[in-house]
């Protein structure tokens, strides 16, 4: 899943100088922040979506010679699914300020479900869906209230993705036979 916090101005990977020693190009196994920065939790969580959705553009793209498709979405903000059990400050702001933007765990479930099994989900692959805020407690329909949504131009850069693509493999010890010419 991603979030919508993955297109924020702010949000960005920089030159992955936080995870690459540029000198050397060796990937560092211990790193605070991808973008270099100090360890800040709304930040991170925002650069991991970005995440999310460069590497799905990236698996689309290897998967296309397989007629199979790669796509991303987000679920809405879902305060009850633990996420911000260490935010207590904020959790309690956006739920007296901003209910009408929450969203349940079942709807969550449900657009995952959708997601998994629909045709309309998987005709086009590299597709961030997403549905507008608080849908699910305005009767929100699925897939009537789910549409494709633009991504941030760093996630849609190839050499971005694959620069992603090489850190994970190289962190997770995996060598893909998915290379991006195949």
């Amino acid at each position: 899943t991603s979030s919508g916090l993955h297109s924020l101005p702010s949000t960005s990977f920089g030159n992955f100088e936080g995870i690459i020693d540029h000198e050397t190009g060796k990937i560092q196994e211990r790193f605070q922040m991808i973008d270099g920065s100090s360890f800040d939790h709304k930040q991170c969580y925002a650069i991991s979506k970005l995440c999310n959705v460069a590497f799905c553009l990236a698996l689309n793209r290897r998967l296309q010679s397989r007629n199979a498709k790669a796509v991303c979405f987000t679920p809405g903000l879902i305060p009850s699914s633990g996420l911000f059990r260490h935010q207590k400050r904020w959790h309690e702001t956006c739920l007296k300020q901003g209910a009408a933007m929450v969203e349940t765990a079942l709807w969550g479930g449900r657009i995952l479900a959708w997601m998994a099994i629909s045709d309309k989900a998987g005709m086009e692959g590299g597709c961030y869906w997403r549905a507008p805020f608080g849908i699910s407690q305005r009767g929100g329909k699925i897939p009537d209230d789910l549409f494709s949504a633009p991504v941030n131009d760093e996630a849609k850069e190839i050499k971005n993705q694959e620069v992603l693509w090489e850190i994970s493999a190289a962190l997770t010890g995996i060598s893909s036979p998915l290379s991006a010419g195949n």
